[in-house]
């Protein structure tokens, strides 16, 4: 019995609802009389080998686009990692051209790290791999179901369990078919959550990190008793109550630092002379 060419809908929005209408006005026409049972078997079978063959062309779609974005993302992340590797090389030779392009080397490893992220994110390589892998599972199950109905033809049909059997092996057809299509989904939902949610741990551990900078600058003043204080200040989580905390012996300076300086005083030495270093709390 010859194939029913897939409609423009059927071999491109196999997620579409109205193809399961289509699927079921199929059926309204067939009679199941024991003189065209075979018949209407081999229809109800034609109606689901077309389901499945839309999903084949629907992967097979979704693999190619897959494919270019696993090709582009890649590419990208080679050529700009090279040039991120290769502009501090150039900036260390005798060539005055390349002496001010060292410091773009990072942005550029940062931009092929961004294609990287952008692959996984979009399920290019993984997804691509996927769908391949399912097209070939959906060509195996056709193929494979094929074969058993041409064997089921061919054997006589003449008891009621004949006619059974028939619409056993349909309705396993039917079962494979979905089971796949669901679990690929499910694979596909659990990967893009997962690449989500590292993508998410990936920015907040970059935006805490620039958050703790500490910075170190040296403040040298006279103090109000004629001595000089060296103090360092650091930005340090320090906790708020902890810093409010007014100090024991402050030595206050007239470059003071926004953060609480303990200090004990020191009496007055010689000019030129300094005392030791003050850490901040």
């Amino acid at each position: 019995m010859p194939q029913p060419t897939p409609t423009w809908l059927q071999r491109f929005r196999p997620e579409d609802p109205r193809r399961i209408k289509a699927f079921r006005a199929k059926l309204e026409g067939l009679a199941w009389d024991k003189q065209n049972a075979v018949e209407s078997l081999s229809a109800l079978f034609a109606a689901v080998d077309e389901l499945a063959e839309a999903e084949v062309h629907y992967y097979y779609r979704r693999r190619g686009t897959r494919a270019w974005i696993s090709g582009v993302t890649r590419t990208g992340a080679w050529l700009l990692g090279t040039v991120g590797l290769l502009l501090p090389l150039l900036a260390g030779t005798d060539a005055s051209l390349f002496k001010d392009w060292g410091q773009y080397g990072y942005a550029f490893l940062a931009a092929a790290a961004s294609c990287l992220a952008a692959n996984s994110l979009f399920g290019g390589t993984e997804g691509h791999i996927r769908f391949f892998s399912t097209q070939l599972e959906l060509e195996r199950l056709i193929t494979a179901s094929r074969v058993e109905w041409c064997k089921y033809l061919a054997s006589p049909h003449e008891t009621d369990d004949d006619i059974a059997k028939g619409f056993a092996l349909i309705l396993g057809y039917a079962s494979a078919l979905y089971a796949a299509t669901i679990t690929e989904t499910g694979r596909w939902g659990e990967t893009l959550l997962i690449e989500l949610a590292k993508f998410q741990k990936s920015i907040e551990a970059k935006g805490s990190v620039s958050g703790k900078i500490t910075h170190e600058s040296l403040n040298q003043a006279p103090a109000s008793n004629g001595c000089r204080v060296k103090a360092v200040c650091r930005i340090s989580p320090v906790p708020r109550a902890r810093r409010l905390r007014p100090p024991l012996s402050p030595v206050r300076s007239r470059r003071t630092c926004p953060w609480t300086v303990r200090q004990t005083t020191t009496p007055p030495v010689r000019s030129g002379a300094t005392v030791p270093a003050v850490r901040a709390f």
